[in-house]
């Protein structure tokens, strides 16, 4: 069972990997296809006005603060027990929480064509590093 999890860890990193990598290259796209720019000129503002609303901002903030807290306190009991596997799946649910939250905040992204792709590519890692938390901590207990 302990390969598994590590194997699953594996695959679910590098898909967390491959979802930012995807983003970056579709950062680059839309500056050089005319239709991918128009289409993610058009859909940024059609989720920015439905979903990115001020309040779905403050809300989303507020659940990553709490998954921050706990990722922490899962972190540092992982460290104490010599559960690297965990350790690490909680370091980076940390990093990508972090990243979520400074993306919701921060102008500069917020003014990016791939904005709300960002956004929800953040959101499914953090429910993939979740998921390898939770097969891991399983695993281990």
């Amino acid at each position: 069972m302990k390969k598994l999890a590590n194997i699953l860890f594996g695959v679910f990193l590098a898909i967390e990997v491959v979802l930012i990598g995807a983003m970056n290259y579709l950062e680059k796209l839309a500056y050089k296809k005319a239709g991918v720019n128009h289409h993610l000129y058009f859909k940024k503002g059609e989720y920015t006005r439905k979903y990115l609303t001020p309040e779905n901002i403050k809300l989303i903030t507020i659940v990553v603060i709490v998954l921050i807290v706990l990722y922490l306190i899962i972190t540092i009991k992982a460290f104490r027990n010599s559960r690297k596997t965990l350790a690490l799946a909680g370091l980076i649910a940390i990093v990508w929480s972090g990243a979520l939250g400074y993306a919701l905040h921060s102008i500069s992204i917020s003014e990016k064509l791939i904005y709300p792709y960002l956004i929800l590519a953040l959101i499914v890692c953090i429910v993939l590093s979740t998921i390898n938390i939770i097969i891991n901590k399983k695993i281990h207990s």
